[in-house]
């Protein structure tokens, strides 16, 4: 009900900000280890944090030592789900303000990646937070880019058996994490001092997309952010320093593909044909 009332009101809630952060704090404390009350105690909070965007900041200090624990809750899928998820709500309201929690942000990130209990499940959303806070701040990420890659690359690594269907489809949400990571880290530093970091890492971005792309179960999320996806590095790289990546045979045939997607996906293509006809010339 609450969280309906904030989305409903956006920016109109911060009169009464104080007092909804006082009230969810009381019931996290409360709750102890009840999961399902800390679930529905923290998407309150990442609602709040959307709407308030850069005005969430003065709750945030509260907040962190209950968030912390909830991520290492390794055995409470749902429960680590959505601290998962307030880690980008609160990236995407801060923007670059964030950059000063990212540090022990993508520390527990990465060992949750790590750990053996975590329901792989969480680990797609982990990935795809990743994205969430390089989009917030930009070439702040740059500490965090090498390791971060090296998980995208080993990640994008992972073949299904065809014939374990829950695995292809766990494939298929793994891929479309990575490239959600790939398009924030992208998208982060497009435009910014620090693009030339994304070079080195450009073939093995585009790897992953041909080898989506080449799926006869692709999904139609996975094929848009493929397209988006050429279409961020081209923007990335106008003055031809990728030219011979997007020069393959399978981006030129790829970018003039015939086979039916919904207008939202051929609007995206259409740009990124653009973006590499100009990175190209």
């Amino acid at each position: 009900m609450i969280i309906c009332v904030i989305r409903k009101l956006g920016n109109g809630i911060q009169p009464l900000a104080d007092r909804i952060t006082t009230a969810v704090l009381q019931l996290i404390q409360s709750a102890g280890k009840t999961s399902t009350v800390l679930e529905d105690a923290f998407l309150v909070v990442g609602s709040l944090a959307s709407a308030l965007e850069t005005q969430f900041s003065p709750y945030i200090t509260a907040f962190l030592p209950y968030l912390y624990p909830a991520l290492k809750a390794h055995e409470e899928t749902q429960l680590c789900t959505v601290a998962v998820g307030i880690i980008g709500d609160i990236s995407r309201a801060l923007g670059d303000q964030s950059a000063s929690y990212a540090g022990p942000f993508m520390t527990v990130l990465l060992e949750n990646l790590q750990s053996e209990v975590l329901n792989r499940n969480v680990k797609i959303v982990i990935l795809s937070c990743f994205g969430d806070i390089a989009l917030a701040i930009g070439p702040g990420f740059e500490p965090y880019l090498e390791t971060t890659m090296n998980v995208l690359r080993q990640a994008g690594g992972v073949q299904p058996n065809p014939l374990d269907y829950d695995l292809v489809d766990y494939v298929s949400q793994l891929r479309e994490g990575i490239l959600e990571a790939y398009t924030g880290i992208v998208t982060g530093l497009k435009n910014t001092e620090k693009v030339q970091l994304l070079m080195a890492h450009a073939p093995s971005i585009l790897q992953l997309v041909q080898m989506c792309l080449a799926d006869e179960e692709r999904t139609e999320s996975v094929v848009k952010l493929c397209y988006g996806l050429i279409g961020d590095l081209a923007d990335s790289f106008p003055g031809g320093q990728l030219k011979q990546l997007f020069l393959q045979p399978w981006v030129v045939s790829e970018l003039k593909a015939r086979h039916r997607m919904t207008p939202d996906v051929k609007k995206t293509m259409r740009w990124a044909r653009e973006m590499v006809k100009k990175a190209t010339q």
